[in-house]
């Protein structure tokens, strides 16, 4: 009986290392990477494991120093939290706050201890939200317990943990809204935000119209040299008003709709395809062209139930045999117009449109004189209506979109050249420069003249009172310098910024129109007076004076702006007792003997710098 003889595996040779190595990574592996490694590895553990050790160290407090907040309870007297407990509870108030607010939500200490007190006071005060209630919340603000979930799983927490925390949330907002009942608006509240939204203003003024120095406007007209450089000074726009317009020089090939056409030659040389379906066909022709072919000369009466398309346009069925006529023409004229850019190196604005044209006896427009946009819309054998729509939209050289159905006639344009406007020469617009240069001199003379009559009464005032844009003159001073100039002095009424005065008189509704575009003079003290202004069209030039402003009468007040100046007071009211209570630093140390340790930092930190 033979044994064999098993010899133990001989044991592995250990690694050598050098004495100096304080680390040592494992053989076959980077050394750079095991450090990296070991290094992410520490850093999750320092920041999951001791972030609030690290963060207390850093801020100077300890779990073992003492509490972090304290608060005196009406019932069970005074409650300390240390600051695990307090971060805890800062960070449950965080995650609703990002509910409502994002990620930009900012929680500090005082909004914490406030949500801490609250809440313990609802508890006390035997406030609740019901399971039913916080359902309900969370189905009409996120619509659904799945996408509730979640929003919980973003912040890394548990459905279940959310709702506590919103819980928490509704019950102290509740618990607060509640102690808010007493913050309520006063009717003198309401009528003072009345009074604010409407206020009355009334101006004296003196009125000068232009025409007034017209004639001397007319003796200074200046030679034309002198003229056109002054057009040429005038803003690009105002110039760009004597400009010509753009316009287009086109070749047009076009088949009327009559019946008169002979499609013989087209068809031929651009056959239908043999397995087409010739009502498909007339169906698809009847789609493209219905809103500029097939209109009705006019709309038809609205009964309440026909749709917008049956009231404008012809129905299909009305206009299938003429459709079924045209829609192989038109179908092989879109074909032709493509063929006319498919051939290789063919350039679309050096073809012979004509030429091309006449082969398959259509109609052509060549070599016509350049027009408008807007004058190629009328006087063409062919319309032009929606040829001249799509011309702006168009390079030189191009042929426009398509076929194009205009009312009488299918139509294949080209824009041979677009002539860009221009100046055109100096002597052709001299006349309506001039009188452009006449009514700006009108508009300078008139405010020059009542700009001596301000100039006097500024210099009258010296170092008198003054507002903010001219100097505190009285009635007296303004009647006594307008008589002197033989001017008079008009009264405006009292109106609300929205109003216009009730009167027949066309120079006291000019100025009321006036004054609604110029809103810096409902700024003005009572008695300011400013410098003269021309009106938007240049007819006249005003020197004004405020009479201040005033409250409206209360008679004036509508029931249904009152209901809503209600609401808008009540939640006045309540931010400015929110402001004063819990708000208040003040008012939580007072009330409920309120601490937090960060506000000592605060504190320090605030007189340090001062």
């Amino acid at each position: 009986m033979s044994m064999t003889t098993t010899k133990p595996p001989a044991a592995p040779e250990p690694q050598r290392h050098d004495d100096d190595e304080l680390i040592v990574a494992p053989k076959g592996s980077s050394k750079l990477r095991f450090f990296l490694t070991l290094a992410a590895v520490m850093f999750v553990l320092l920041i999951f494991t001791v972030g609030d050790q690290l963060a207390s160290t850093l801020t100077g407090g300890n779990e073992s120093d003492g509490p972090f907040m304290v608060w005196d309870h009406p019932e069970r007297g005074l409650i300390e939290l240390d600051r695990p407990t307090f971060l805890t509870q800062k960070r449950a108030l965080s995650y609703v706050k990002n509910l409502f607010e994002g990620r930009s939500a900012r929680v500090d200490d005082s909004d914490a201890a406030l949500f801490i007190i609250l809440d313990d006071l609802a508890l006390s005060s035997g406030v609740r939200i019901t399971d039913t209630e916080l359902g309900e919340f969370i189905m009409a603000s996120f619509g659904s317990g799945e996408r509730f979930k979640q929003v919980a799983a973003n912040f890394r927490i548990s459905g279940r943990e959310l709702q506590g925390h919103l819980r928490r949330y509704l019950r102290s907002t509740r618990y607060q809204n509640m102690i808010r009942v007493g913050a309520v608006a006063t009717p003198g509240d309401i009528e003072a935000l009345w009074k604010e939204r409407h206020q009355e203003y009334a101006f004296h003024y003196v009125a000068k119209p232009t025409a007034q120095f017209r004639t001397t406007a007319e003796s200074q007209v200046p030679a034309a040299e002198e003229l056109q450089d002054w057009f040429h000074e005038l803003p690009l726009n105002d110039q760009r008003a004597y400009h010509s317009e753009e316009s287009f020089r086109l070749s047009v090939v076009w088949v009327p709709m009559d019946g008169s056409f002979d499609s013989t030659a087209l068809l031929a040389a651009h056959p239908r395809p043999e397995d087409e379906d010739a009502d498909a066909q007339a169906q698809a022709y009847y789609n493209l062209v219905s809103s500029s072919r097939f209109r009705r000369e006019a709309p038809l009466d609205d009964d309440g139930e026909m749709d917008l398309r049956t009231r404008l346009y012809l129905p299909f069925d009305e206009v299938a045999e003429q459709c079924g006529k045209e829609a192989p023409v038109y179908f092989s004229m879109a074909d032709w117009r493509r063929s006319l850019e498919s051939d290789a190196g063919v350039v679309p604005g050096e073809i012979d449109l004509a030429a091309a044209a006449g082969e398959l006896g259509l109609s052509a427009q060549a070599d016509a004189p350049p027009r408008t946009s807007t004058a190629w819309r009328t006087d063409n054998e062919w319309g032009g209506r929606y040829v001249a729509g799509r011309l702006p939209a168009t390079r030189g050289g191009a042929f426009l979109p398509g076929v194009i159905v205009e009312e009488g006639a299918l139509v294949v344009a080209r824009v041979d050249e677009r002539i860009p406007a221009s100046e055109p020469p100096f002597g052709e617009i001299r006349e309506r420069v001039a009188e452009n240069w006449i009514q700006k001199h009108t508009q300078h003379l008139a405010l020059e003249s009542l700009q001596t009559m301000y100039d006097l009464m500024d210099q009258g005032a010296g170092d008198g009172a003054r507002g903010t844009q001219g100097p505190i003159v009285s009635y007296e001073t303004l009647l006594s310098m307008a008589g002197d100039a033989g001017l008079g002095v008009q009264d405006s009424t009292w109106l609300e910024r929205s109003e216009l005065p009730e009167t027949e008189q066309d120079s006291i509704h000019d100025f009321g129109r006036f004054v609604r575009t110029q809103p810096d003079l409902y700024t003005l003290e009572e008695g300011e007076l400013v410098a003269p202004v021309a009106d938007s069209n240049g007819a006249r030039v005003y020197l004004v004076r405020s009479q201040g402003a005033r409250d409206a009468a209360l008679s004036k007040m509508e029931p249904k702006e009152i209901a809503g100046l209600r609401g808008l007071a009540g939640r006045t009211a309540a931010e400015s007792f929110d402001e004063r209570t819990f708000n208040s630093r003040a008012f939580m140390q007072e009330t409920y003997g309120v601490w937090i340790a960060s506000w000592d930092y605060e504190d320090e930190a605030a007189d340090e710098e001062g």
